[in-house]
């Protein structure tokens, strides 16, 4: 009876030991897969940052062009009237050259480009 009772806990030793081995296994893949997902939580967060730091970029010339094409046309604008007020004595045609070409000016929209808000 005494060599069963051994048996038993030899065998209930042997299996705690492999329980500990698998869960020594369990934690250690656990710990992995853990890094992983850190480490692509941050790349993710560094990828989105990237991306923000471009939409303002683009964002911010965008609006720069805009502001360009805009001065671009108040000046033309301004050029064109003051030669048309130079005109006032000139010939007929010329001042009616220069009547179209406002009015070309003004058909292309105020500012001649597009517009960021």
């Amino acid at each position: 009876m005494r060599g069963w009772i051994e048996a038993i806990r030899d065998k209930d030793e042997e299996t705690k030991r492999e329980l500990e081995i698998a869960t020594a296994e369990l934690q250690s893949k656990i710990t992995k897969v853990q890094n992983e997902a850190m480490g692509q939580v941050s790349k993710y967060k560094e990828e989105k940052e990237k991306l923000e730091e471009r939409m303002q970029e683009y964002s911010k010339s965008t609006r720069e062009e805009a502001e360009r094409a805009r001065a671009e046309y108040i000046q033309q604008m301004a050029n064109l009237q003051a030669q048309l007020e130079k005109a006032t004595s000139a010939s007929a045609s010329e001042r009616d050259d220069l009547i179209r070409r406002i009015s070309e000016l003004e058909s292309r929209g105020s500012g001649g480009g597009c517009y960021v808000m």
